[in-house]
């Protein structure tokens, strides 16, 4: 089944795209009697992005419909967005979040943009939350390129491509994915449709959760394209839940933010990016109070 387009193109103007394929994603135990409905006032929410170029989606997984504004189609590199495929493949091949990585300062000398909390051991759980760069390329080569490569097969990934390097490819252009890929993913893993177990699906959503209120949990990732003073790309992938406060109930949205920053100021940080995301959410008639 096809997903109806509610809103698409934020700048410069209108057009129809493809939502993204959730054909057999089920829909998750619900608590309220209807989901909220997505809106498509596509001003206000373009307000919410301050002229920035970029994209945003949200996908109402109960009725398939989609809001899309901005370039939705474009592939880019995921960066740190990857930590959430990265991950359910870490904990496929029987790692935990508590499973440590060993801070070496000679392999991975501290840089002047790291945040402090980086040059030290670090479990999966603490690496995925802090975004520490040098624990999931000590990953990557653990893992191999035969094993994520057959990983990113198995999800139909983005371009699926590795490149030269194992412990770069998410961050050096060589995987590309696109906003509607990001939210077609996110889709089955809060289905729990991904090639792995119930209970990985559901350690990963925990390692996700960002915000709560009274009754809705917003989930997600953030991604930055290096440490450069102004990003090339910058992104916000994840999911509300509405009408639960816990992680397994509810309705479900996925959703992905993804901006183009062109100076110093228009570069967001993780928690603007997740201001902006729950403005957005807001403004779409998910989220109340």
């Amino acid at each position: 089944m096809r997903l109806a387009v509610l809103a698409v193109l934020l700048l410069p103007a209108f057009a129809a795209c493809r939502a993204p394929d959730t054909e057999g994603v089920e829909a998750l135990p619900d608590t309220l009697a209807v989901a909220p409905r997505l809106s498509a006032d596509t001003t206000a929410l373009r307000e919410i992005l301050d002229g920035i170029p970029g994209a945003f989606a949200v996908v109402d997984t109960s009725r398939r419909d989609t809001l899309a504004l901005g370039d939705v189609h474009a592939r880019t590199l995921p960066a740190s967005t990857y930590k959430i495929p990265h991950t359910l493949l870490a904990l496929t091949l029987g790692r935990d979040t508590t499973t440590t990585f060993v801070y070496d300062a000679a392999r991975d000398p501290k840089q002047d943009w790291w945040p402090g909390d980086w040059a030290e051991n670090q479990t999966l759980a603490t690496a995925f939350r802090r975004s520490v760069v040098w624990a999931y390329q000590d990953l990557a080569r653990q893992i191999g390129r035969d094993t994520a490569q057959a990983w990113l097969d198995s999800l139909a990934y983005g371009n699926r491509t590795i490149g030269p390097k194992v412990d770069t490819y998410w961050l050096d252009g060589s995987l590309q994915i696109s906003p509607l890929e990001q939210v077609g993913f996110v889709s089955r893993l809060f289905a729990r449709q991904l090639p792995a177990t119930p209970a990985q699906h559901d350690a990963l959503i925990r390692l996700m959760r960002l915000r709560a209120g009274k009754d809705w949990v917003i989930y997600g990732k953030t991604g930055t394209s290096g440490p450069d003073s102004v990003a090339a790309v910058a992104w916000l992938v994840g999911a509300l839940r509405v009408g639960a406060s816990d992680d397994s109930t509810g309705f479900v949205y996925p959703f992905v933010l993804r901006i183009r920053p062109r100076t110093d100021a228009e570069a967001w940080s993780r928690t603007e990016r997740l201001d902006r995301v729950e403005r957005l959410l807001r403004t779409a008639g998910l989220i109340e109070g």
